[in-house]
């Protein structure tokens, strides 16, 4: 059986219109983790600049990602 290829971007475009491939936002580590833990778009997003905020790094960052992934229970 072959795998089938299904477009996921996250849940973005339900807050965000991206129509055309230069409308990228540079948001692949909230759309991965959203997609991943199956959470939605907007509230990883706000959990991980909520990090960010606190620890001085950007959101797409190791040491901003890795302690939502623990809280969240994923261990690297």
């Amino acid at each position: 059986m072959k795998n089938q290829f299904k477009i996921n971007d996250g849940g973005r475009s339900k807050y965000h219109e991206c129509k055309r491939k230069m409308d990228t936002t540079g948001d692949c580590v909230i759309r991965a983790i959203a997609i991943a833990l199956k959470l939605d778009y907007l509230e990883t997003k706000k959990e991980l600049f909520a990090i960010a905020i606190e620890n001085g790094f950007m959101p797409d960052s190791t040491q901003t990602y890795e302690p939502f992934l623990n809280k969240n229970g994923w261990v690297k």
